[in-house]
């Protein structure tokens, strides 16, 4: 089977729910991975591999600030922005697409979707409203791509009921998940301190929360983990001065499990709204595989994995939470079953088997590969 999947972020931005389904699933199948084109980072139109998926990245057609320009490019001309910039990159495209199963988490790639006109899924990651206002243009005709997708994939069983209720298609539970062998193996030694492991954005990150747990424990008790947004600099140079916060950058994935098994709790303390109660935070799962405690704003998501986890709105006793499970005795693997549901080998199959479904018919799925090496590496049949 080929899967192509048009994201949000870069394929080595983080290594989100999508980098983990994908990367099991290219043990098996051929699996090509569309970015967004980032400022400062790879130019547009390159083609690379990261092991077995191979990676193109492309433009995205985001909002400018000039109204009249979205109105006319991007509602009237957009399959232009992609056909009159490159186009043999885009007949190799086609051709790439043909016999794929499509899965989509942009809604800056839609014109792509109509333009290609092939069966495609959409994985509803994040309300795309959360990161701020989305354009008109995409805001008018996304219920339509939803209703018309072959299926929708939601991370939490909120999604999945809002989705339910909002379109007519498909909707299929598929949360975010852990790697049991890799975090369990993790060796524990002595554990201390309070942790937190994510993306510190503007839009999500409670930085009163966090100002408040740090006043609250001794200097240095707190770390954080994580790639920080552009324009969080003073924020984060008053939690590390005034609080005696940690803050360590982002993390390599390969050293989570190690760097987890050092402390004691894991927070999530991200602004409390209806948004953040919807998700269903894959460091949660990460937190309780290698054994810490857990304190989080609520998400309805993690409400049956008490006793390790406890979720509190309230600064005061988010605060209390975590003092308290400092003092407790960690207790590994008490939720061993709900978690092996979790882990990303059986998500992976649960993703296949969905697609699978729909890909009776499509070609070129076995034998070489026929997605083009990246300059310098081999082409990997599956």
């Amino acid at each position: 089977m080929k899967i192509v999947w048009f994201s949000e972020i870069r394929w080595d931005y983080m290594r989100t729910r999508k980098q983990q389904l994908l990367s099991e699933l290219a043990r098996r199948h051929q699996i090509l991975f569309i970015e967004p084109y980032t400022l400062g980072h790879r130019r547009p139109f390159s083609y690379r591999q990261d092991g077995p998926v191979h990676v193109l990245t492309l433009p995205a057609l985001r909002p400018t600030p000039i109204k009249w320009l979205n109105r006319v490019l991007l509602m009237r001309l957009s399959w232009l922005y992609y056909v009159l910039l490159h186009p043999i990159m885009f007949a190799r495209l086609n051709e790439m697409l043909r016999g794929s199963k499509i899965i989509c988490s942009s809604i800056y790639f839609i014109p792509l979707l109509k333009w290609f006109s092939r069966p495609y899924y959409w994985d509803y990651n994040d309300d795309p409203e959360q990161f701020g206002p989305i354009p008109v243009w995409v805001r008018s005709g996304f219920r339509e791509v939803l209703s018309r997708a072959e299926g929708i994939f939601a991370p939490s069983r909120l999604y999945e009921r809002k989705l339910q209720g909002e379109t007519r298609a498909p909707v299929y539970y598929i949360p975010n998940g852990v790697e049991l062998v890799n975090f369990k193996s993790s060796p524990a030694g002595r554990r201390t301190g309070v942790c937190y492991l994510g993306a510190i954005l503007q839009w999500s990150f409670d930085f009163e929360l966090v100002q408040y747990l740090a006043s609250q424990l001794p200097e240095g008790t707190l770390h954080l983990y994580g790639p920080v947004e552009r324009g969080l600099d003073q924020e984060i140079e008053a939690l590390t001065e005034r609080f005696g916060v940690m803050a360590h950058g982002l993390l390599e994935y390969e050293r989570i499990p190690a760097t987890l098994s050092a402390y004691k709790v894991g927070i999530v303390p991200l602004k409390d709204n209806e948004v953040i109660r919807r998700a269903a935070s894959g460091k949660v799962v990460q937190y309780l595989a290698a054994g810490l405690m857990v304190v989080s704003r609520p998400m309805e998501e993690y409400r049956n994995f008490s006793p390790c986890i406890q979720l509190h709105a309230e600064k005061e006793l988010f605060a209390k939470s975590v003092k308290d499970y400092l003092k407790t005795q960690v207790k590994d693997a008490q939720l061993v079953d709900k978690l092996r549901d979790r882990d990303w080998k059986n998500l992976a199959a649960r993703l296949e088997g969905i697609l699978a479904c729909g890909a009776r018919r499509a070609d070129g799925f076995a034998g070489q590969s026929s997605y083009p090496a990246a300059p310098g590496a081999d082409s990997g049949g599956s």
